[in-house]
């Protein structure tokens, strides 16, 4: 087993935007203060994954402005709820070309990033992964299941079957982040409520710490964190 890396951390100093890197948070309730978290501890539940076949090639964290918006609100609360402490992970991770993930996405954006961005498709790149995600699923569902589901959109695709963006980045080794919608748990069932799911843009990553420009955890700098 790797021995886990510490991330660089926030640059106190900086103003703004963390240039040619995308952002991204995690989120850990627990009941006492850390001194090291390591990120792999904060991966939030998506609905439609087993707890156990959880991948050990990749990470996730919630993207995104307004879905890490409302993550935050949800699992504030939750820690309320709870009585327990919360620790949001923040990260920032570069890729090249970044600029190229933002609008009319093709494959060779794709390549040339390394990042996929499903909502920023072009229409004949996004028909193309969906015919894949598809043949994942041909003959693996019933019959029925598979017709109705082929009227989906990609989106709607990857959020029933999140699984998907897996098997699609570990064939496809120049892909090393992957943003779509999923079901997260922004709260597990207790004794006076079910789960608590929400519909978030997450994105799926590979560990590679050396692309982390910084991090930090919001509640206390002083706590290290590793990938």
């Amino acid at each position: 087993m790797k021995r886990p890396v510490v991330l660089p951390p926030r640059v106190e100093k900086r103003i703004g935007r963390v240039n040619g890197a995308t952002f991204f948070r995690s989120f850990l309730l627990t009941d006492r203060r850390p001194s090291v978290i390591d990120f792999r501890d904060t991966l939030v539940g998506i609905e439609g994954t087993n707890p156990r076949d959880l991948p050990d090639d990749l990470l996730w964290g919630v993207h995104g402005t307004r879905s890490i918006a409302d993550a935050s609100i949800y699992f504030s609360k939750a820690s309320i709820d709870e009585g327990k402490l919360l620790y949001e992970i923040e990260v920032w991770m570069a890729f090249d070309n970044l600029k190229e993930s933002t609008t009319s996405v093709t494959e060779q954006a794709v390549r040339n990033s390394g990042i996929l961005t499903s909502t920023r498709l072009r229409a004949d790149y996004e028909q193309e992964i969906k015919s894949i995600v598809l043949s994942y699923l041909e003959g693996r569902i019933p019959k029925k299941e598979f017709n109705a589901v082929s009227t989906l959109t990609l989106q709607l695709l990857l959020v029933r079957y999140p699984s998907a963006v897996w098997r699609f980045m570990r064939e496809r080794p120049y892909v090393k982040a992957f943003i779509h919608q999923a079901m997260v748990r922004v709260a597990e069932k207790n004794a006076v409520r079910e789960a608590v799911a929400a519909r978030l843009n997450v994105i799926t990553f590979r560990p590679e710490p050396k692309r982390v420009v910084e991090s930090s955890v919001r509640q206390d700098p002083d706590i290290r964190i590793t990938m």
